[in-house]
């Protein structure tokens, strides 16, 4: 196949959450932006897994309303997805506050966000190679359905959650042996119960006492009713698979045969176990695995625990954290840990950066993080956040501006709280 020789200022790789951030961010900025995605549609992790909420967007404190830690696009991404879900955030017992979303309505959103900002987007299309001469990527080529595209580009933004273009370049990576705990999303009707909290309960009462009694084997109660999506009898539910994510060869394929054994079993179980559930029908699994965390990209700054733990605040701030630690493992429930009530941390832009490739940026799930930093990091409303700002340092590189320029930009605009700010 012939290729196609095009030029473009900046490549983003990756249309999840992140990806369509920085898009939007350097377009905006000025720059000729072409967004790489694999999937028919948009939204990453957000909509093929259907995750089901946004974490990472509210102060974490005691009031009763939420009340956001984000600015500028992060925080309209999450007012315009509300508006369209007909949806509003939630405040759990710990004091944790999230967005529920509808799936179609975030597809709908990025799409149009996208489309306004004028990005040209390459959907069913994968990377094949990265050329990189002096420290700088020079091309992405891109296959599509039909045509092999030749970009030459100045800036390339990395938000593929899984460091797709350090891979290409053998970059150090961030890795370990073993990630956290995958996740599959399926949704019944036919459910007689209409309170989400009651409903929980019931079903892990159940559970507990078949584990109890070693009817059920321990995992059966990695089961959570996704918060906000109990409407006419229909509710969303995820389980945590209990395979280890190795992210090698087989292991993804593994992970979806054992989500859908585990499923069929839950809802044969609460068929018959759960008086609300008689009657229930598996209405939809979705399309993909939830992968929490992967290879991170390393980066001219590593995020530390410590750094969440204490809240860390930057001079090069460009994102503002306000999740706690989330770690999700094979053989327990969800262990948090938590920074103190009314603070929050800051990711500096060295997270941002790679170490290696001078036009290299990158956003959302790969940024350059330990595994228990990006534990929290890989929230959605942190990812909106290090991907807008990715986008635009690229957009800042593409057209030679300070990299002091950008990073002021992005406090300026983005950061509801920054201190101290860069001069």
């Amino acid at each position: 196949m012939t290729p196609i020789v095009k030029h473009t200022d900046v490549v983003i790789i990756g249309g999840g959450i992140a990806g369509v951030a920085a898009a939007v961010a350097a377009a905006k900025d000025g720059s000729n932006v072409v967004l790489v995605e694999k999937a028919p549609y948009l939204g990453g992790k957000a909509t093929a897994a259907e995750v089901g909420t946004i974490c990472g967007l509210y102060k974490y404190n005691h009031a009763n309303e939420p009340d956001f830690i984000v600015n500028g696009f992060a925080q309209s991404f999450a007012q315009q997805l509300q508006a369209s879900s007909q949806t509003k955030p939630l405040i759990n017992e710990y004091h944790l506050a999230y967005l529920p979303y509808q799936v179609a309505h975030f597809k709908i959103l990025c799409s149009q966000l996208l489309q306004q900002a004028g990005v040209t987007v390459l959907q069913w299309s994968t990377v094949v190679e990265v050329l990189q001469q002096d420290n700088l990527i020079t091309q992405v080529h891109i296959q599509t359905a039909d045509s092999l595209l030749h970009y030459h580009t100045k800036s390339a933004v990395d938000c593929s959650g899984e460091s797709l273009v350090a891979k290409f370049l053998s970059l150090p990576l961030i890795e370990s042996d073993n990630y956290q705990a995958a996740a599959q999303v399926f949704t019944l009707s036919g459910i007689k119960e209409t309170n989400e909290t009651r409903l929980a309960f019931i079903i892990l009462k159940a559970i507990s006492s078949a584990i109890y009694n070693k009817t059920l084997p321990d995992y059966f109660d990695r089961i959570y009713l996704i918060p906000g999506s109990l409407h006419n009898g229909i509710a969303s539910f995820k389980v945590g698979v209990p395979i280890p994510v190795t992210l090698r060869a087989g292991n993804l394929q593994l992970l979806q045969q054992t989500a859908l054994r585990f499923i069929t079993e839950m809802v044969d179980f609460l068929r018959t176990h759960v008086n609300a559930c008689q009657h229930i029908l598996l209405e939809h699994i979705a399309d993909e695995i939830g992968i929490r965390t992967g290879v991170r990209t390393t980066g001219k700054y590593i995020l530390q625990s410590s750094d969440i733990l204490e809240g860390k605040h930057f001079e090069d701030a460009i994102a503002n954290g306000s999740w706690p630690i989330e770690i999700w493992q094979q053989n327990k429930r969800v262990a948090m840990q938590y920074f103190a009530k009314d603070s929050y941390y800051q990711i500096p832009v060295g997270c941002l950066q790679s170490a290696h490739i001078n036009n290299l940026f990158i956003g959302g799930r790969c940024i350059s993080a330990t595994d228990d930093a990006i534990a929290s990091a890989r929230v959605m409303g942190i990812c909106l956040q290090t991907g807008y700002s990715a986008g635009i340092l690229a957009a800042g590189n593409a057209q030679n501006k300070p990299m002091e320029q950008s990073i002021k930009c992005i406090q300026k605009t983005q950061l509801l709280y920054s201190f101290p700010q860069v001069e």
